[in-house]
C-alpha cells in the first residue's frame, strides 16, 4: 500500500480530515502489514490485514478480545478497529522495545512476562469466544489440501498421530481460561517507562493457559534449564507432571498448526522462507520425547 493510501485510510478512520499524517514507516509482523504513523505529531500503529487472513482470523472475536485485554491494561490503547476491513489503529507505545529471544532470558524480563500472563489467565472475566483447536486444525488442513494438494500429502503422514494425541488431550479435565494463543516473544512490547504489553490478539480465546506458556517457550527457543526456570516462575513452584505434559503436547499442536497456517499464507503470495518446513519437522521430532515422558 502506498503512503498516500495509508494517509487517507487513517484520516478517514479517525475522522480527522484536516489532520496531518506523517512519518509513515513499516513495522514488523507475519500475519499482517503494519505501519507506524504520526497524526498531528501523535504516534499510532496502523494494522492492515495481510494476504489470506480473511480465512484465518475471526475479526469480531479479535475486536472483543482487544477490548478485553485493553481493559486489563496489557494491550496498548485501542483507537479504532473495523471488523469488515480488518484495519486496526492503536496508540503507539513510546520508546518501545520488542522482546527478543535474547532479552527474555533476563530473569527480570521473564518475571514481567509472567506477570502479564497472570493478568490474562487469572482475569475474573471470561472471553466471549473459545479457541477451538480441533476446529482450527481441520479448517487449516482443508485450506492447504485445496490450495496446495501436493504439499498437503506430507501432513497426512502426521495426521493420525496428531489426532490420537488430540483425543488424549481432550480427555483431560482442563480448566479453560482467557488466552492469547500467539505468545511469541515478538508480541511482547516493553515501553520506555518499563511497562510490558502483549499485542496481536487475532487468535485469542478461552483455552488451556499451558498453550500460552508453551508458545512463549517454543518461540524463545529455551533449553531445558530455561524452560524449567520459566515454568517455576509461572507457577511459583515446581510444575506437576500433568502440567509439563500439556505444555509438551501443545508444542506439537502448535508446530503442526502454524506450519499449515504458513503453507496457506504462501499459497496466497506470502513468503516465509523455511518457516513451514522448520515447524513441521520440529513438531514431528517432539513425538519420541512425548512417548518417553509417559503419554
Amino acid at each position: 500500500m502506498s503512503d498516500v493510501t495509508v494517509f487517507e485510510a487513517v484520516k478517514e478512520a479517525l475522522q480527522l480530515e484536516g489532520a496531518t499524517v506523517s512519518d509513515i514507516r513499516p513495522v514488523g509482523g507475519m500475519t499482517n502489514v503494519n505501519y507506524a504513523v504520526k497524526v498531528d505529531g501523535e504516534g499510532f500503529i496502523v494494522r492492515l490485514p495481510g494476504v489470506g487472513t480473511d480465512e484465518l482470523v475471526n475479526r469480531e472475536a479479535e475486536r472483543d478480545n482487544l477490548i478485553f485485554a485493553t481493559g486489563l491494561g496489557i494491550n496498548p490503547e485501542l483507537v479504532y478497529i473495523d471488523v469488515e476491513t480488518g484495519m486496526k489503529i492503536s496508540r503507539e507505545i513510546q520508546d518501545s522495545t520488542t522482546l527478543t529471544d535474547e532479552l527474555v532470558r533476563d530473569p527480570a524480563i521473564m518475571r514481567q512476562v509472567v506477570e502479564v500472563l497472570h493478568k490474562l489467565h487469572k482475569s475474573p472475566h471470561a472471553m466471549k469466544n473459545r479457541f477451538d483447536l480441533r476446529g482450527l486444525l481441520t479448517h487449516y488442513e482443508r485450506l492447504v489440501r485445496e490450495a496446495a494438494p501436493a504439499t498437503f500429502q506430507k501432513y497426512t503422514r502426521m495426521q493420525g498421530r496428531i489426532y490420537d494425541l488430540l483425543a488424549y488431550y481432550e480427555s483431560l479435565n482442563v480448566k479453560e481460561l482467557p488466552c492469547h494463543i500467539d505468545t511469541g516473544c515478538f508480541n511482547f512490547i516493553l515501553s520506555g517507562a518499563g511497562e510490558l504489553y502483549l499485542i496481536d490478539w487475532e487468535y485469542s480465546g478461552m483455552f488451556d493457559p499451558m498453550w500460552d506458556v508453551a508458545a512463549f517457550m517454543l518461540e524463545s527457543d529455551f533449553d531445558a534449564a530455561e524452560e524449567g526456570m520459566f515454568l517455576s516462575t509461572y507457577f511459583g513452584r515446581t510444575p506437576r507432571h500433568e502440567e509439563k505434559q500439556r505444555v509438551h503436547m501443545h508444542k506439537i499442536f502448535q508446530d503442526y498448526l502454524w506450519s499449515l497456517w504458513t503453507v496457506y499464507k504462501e499459497t496466497q503470495g506470502a513468503d516465509h522462507g523455511t518457516y513451514a518446513e522448520d515447524r513441521f519437522e520440529r513438531g514431528a521430532g517432539y513425538f519420541p520425547n512425548l512417548i518417553e515422558g509417559g503419554v
